[in-house]
């Protein structure tokens, strides 16, 4: 049974909010994209593979799988607001990450047995898995953009490239 998922993501980059102390962040607006527009997540995913079942004789079955996963992450943020006051006051710090790439090639072959005893019925497994696996990656850079507020629209522009 061959199956494939390929995913295609542009999303907003949270934020993620970091309170000053022990208190609820004020209310938020929804669906509002709170930092700059270069700050937004780009990337792919894809999987694919097979499963197979042989039955080699009654009580004995073959089962197989083959995998590959692949990810790249062209752009990637996190979006942070530290130091956030009870009134929405804070600070933004943007994390950039260079592109990610993440690459894997997996498999399981399993052998089963079953012998019948009675009412009982005994199961054998023999199994084996391996994996290969690539990742390339890089640091990454942060960028304080300074005061701002927990619902106000950011216009940040960077001097140098980072995305």
């Amino acid at each position: 049974m061959p199956f494939a998922v390929r995913s295609h993501g542009i999303d907003d980059t949270g934020p993620v909010y970091v309170p000053a102390g022990s208190f609820l962040p004020p209310t938020i607006k929804r669906r509002q994209f709170i930092g700059p527009e270069w700050a937004r997540y780009r990337g792919t995913a894809v999987n694919y593979g097979a499963l197979s079942t042989f039955r080699l004789a009654s009580s004995w079955t073959l089962r197989g799988g083959l995998f590959r996963s692949y990810f790249d992450d062209r752009r990637s943020f996190s979006n942070l607001l530290v130091d956030l006051q009870p009134d929405g006051a804070a600070n933004q710090l943007i994390i950039a990450d260079p592109p990610i790439k993440l690459a894997s090639t997996s498999g399981e072959l399993r052998l089963s047995h079953s012998i019948d005893d009675g009412p009982r019925r005994h199961l054998i497994h023999a199994s084996v898995r391996a994996r290969a696996g690539d990742r390339s990656f890089d640091g990454s850079e942060f960028i304080d953009l300074g005061p701002t507020t927990i619902n106000g629209p950011v216009t940040a522009i960077v001097s140098h490239s980072v995305v």
